[in-house]
């Protein structure tokens, strides 16, 4: 679902109704309009001012994957997976390639992640594929639990994803009681708006989850 659209359409039909309606039931339904652009407004802010991170020497390293498109890497992912072949160039540590294939494709996200940084020549040795995960909570729910089948320590993870990501993709770590530090890539300009507001939504969902797991 494209959420900016569905905000936007939210709003267009929010405003055109006003005019349908009474003055005072008009002025409390844009209020309402005006509070969901207020909400909007801070959730984008929030996106896109991950967390500050102090040094941390993490058990092992996570890419989140992204949708695919026509089966191949998108430009978004692409970016992610920069930041994998620089953590393999850095540090001796394990590589997990976090995404399975939630439309049902017949591709996982984690093997066209595989296949790609191979092609740019990573060495796949310190590389492992998460390929069941279908959302963020999982992708770190899932590659924590193949850390653990490796025999490494999970107390503290390295997430590497986009800057919009992030916030939610630590929060989200956290709630399953890592320590988790972050190097982030842009998200390409074309898809940036887009993001951040789809962005805002998940927060919510993501904060609900754990909050009604927990309780």
């Amino acid at each position: 679902m494209n959420y900016l659209y569905l905000t936007l359409a939210v709003l267009a039909g929010g405003l055109l109704l006003g005019f349908l309606l009474k003055k005072t039931v008009r002025r409390i339904l844009h209020a309402a309009l005006l509070l969901v652009l207020v909400l909007v407004a801070i959730g984008t802010a929030i996106v896109y001012s991950p967390p500050e991170n102090a040094p941390l020497e993490p058990d092992y390293a996570v890419v989140l994957g992204a949708a695919l498109e026509d089966g191949q890497a998108t430009e978004e992912l692409q970016n992610r997976l920069e930041l994998g072949l620089q953590y393999l160039a850095e540090t001796d540590g394990v590589l997990i390639l976090s995404g399975g294939d939630p439309d049902g494709d017949g591709i996982t996200e984690a093997q066209v992640m595989a296949d790609w940084m191979e092609s740019h020549g990573a060495d796949l040795s310190r590389v492992y594929q998460e390929d069941q995960a279908r959302d963020t909570r999982e992708n770190l729910q899932f590659s924590r639990a193949l850390a653990q089948s490796l025999g490494l320590e999970t107390q503290t993870v390295l997430i590497l994803t986009s800057d919009y990501h992030q916030t939610r993709a630590q929060y989200l770590a956290h709630a399953q009681g890592q320590e988790a530090v972050g190097l982030s890539c842009e998200t390409p300009t074309a898809a940036r708006l887009a993001a951040s507001v789809r962005e805002v939504y998940a927060f919510v969902k993501a904060w609900a989850e754990t909050r009604l797991g927990s309780s």
